[in-house]
């Protein structure tokens, strides 16, 4: 049991961390759907970072999925957020709120990579979450999350525009 609830934590800690910097620390398949105004340009940012590979392009017009031939469009992987540019820019139905998928793994593949300063703001979020434990404790002052861990992730925030 009590191994369970320190797993939770763990990966609750997981999820803040990926949601205060914007990135998945964890590797991941993603799959991101883009509305129809999006997919006129001919340059798709995706969600996550850091992007490792883009495994499908589709579009759909309601009835039919169809693949995208991955000759006509690059994948930029350096950048944060990636990015895919289409060349030419595929032809799309007008007729559904989110006509394309793309399908990509993100985050990083080996948790060596992860950076010191992530694990320790891990650290510092789990021992917050075991130490406080419920949402109101009677007798003292309520607090939020550590703003240590905040200082050591902010070099790592992705911002999204």
């Amino acid at each position: 049991m009590f191994n369970t609830y320190i797993t939770a934590l763990i990966n609750s800690a997981g999820m803040m961390i990926e949601s205060f910097t914007n990135r998945l620390w964890r590797y991941a398949t993603v799959q991101e759907v883009y509305k129809y105004g999006e997919v006129s340009t001919d340059t798709l940012t995706l969600g996550k970072a850091p992007a490792l590979e883009v495994t499908a392009v589709i579009t759909s017009d309601g009835t039919t999925d169809t693949t995208i031939d991955s000759t006509t469009y690059q994948v930029d992987i350096y950048e944060i957020p990636g990015a895919v540019v289409f060349d030419p820019v595929p032809t799309i139905s007008q007729n559904l709120l989110y006509p394309m998928q793309i399908n990509y793994k993100a985050g990083l593949a080996d948790a060596t990579e992860i950076p010191a300063p992530v694990k320790s703001a891990a650290l510092l979020i789990i021992g917050h979450l075991y130490e406080n434990r419920q949402d109101v404790i009677v007798g003292r002052i309520a607090t939020q999350m550590p703003k240590a861990s905040e200082y050591l992730l902010m070099p790592y925030v992705k911002m999204m525009i």
